[in-house]
């Protein structure tokens, strides 16, 4: 059960939050319910960008070329999440671990058909399907937001359209 309030508090905060540090704390938090070592990068032009992080000792200014992190890339071309072990080539020299058996999870959070962000997640124990669950409703939080933002602009538009028709210039 307290894994159901874990999730419902995630929903809540990621239907309230306004910025994307609301937003990446919302999934950080919850996801280290289910996991020790948690990491949140954001994606774009073929870099991962670290936005933060719970049970891990990183460079907040971490960035990786997924080209050295096959594990990340796999995700992002299969938009699928990826079971890695945690090597240099698989997860970044970052990331990796010492322990030749330890493995990751690479979970792709999307806005439409983009990935957009990826969730790390290290340690035991881990709860694969809750880890799943949070990436897809980080999803449909980013989804909801930009369609959001969509509709005020088209609504702002069709209503300068209006006015224009209902109010012409008049030509000197």
């Amino acid at each position: 059960m307290k894994y159901l309030e874990g999730l419902n508090q995630l929903v809540r905060r990621l239907r309230q939050y306004r910025t994307e540090n609301e937003w990446a704390s919302a999934i950080l938090d919850s996801a280290s319910q289910f996991g020790q070592q948690i990491a949140l990068f954001s994606f774009q032009d073929g870099n991962l960008r670290l936005r933060g992080q719970r049970g891990l000792n990183l460079p907040g200014s971490l960035s990786l070329n997924i080209a050295s992190a096959a594990a990340f890339q796999s995700a992002i071309s299969s938009r699928d999440s990826v079971i890695a072990l945690r090597t240099a080539p698989e997860v970044g020299e970052s990331l990796c671990s010492p322990d030749p058996s330890a493995r990751a999870y690479i979970i792709p959070i999307e806005n439409g058909s983009r990935v957009v962000a990826l969730l790390f997640v290290a340690g035991k124990p881990i709860e694969l399907n809750a880890i799943d669950l949070i990436a897809g409703v980080a999803s449909m939080a980013l989804e909801r937001e930009a369609n959001r933002t969509l509709h005020t602009q088209i609504a702002a538009q069709s209503n300068r359209k209006k006015l224009g028709a209902e109010y012409p210039r008049k030509l000197a």
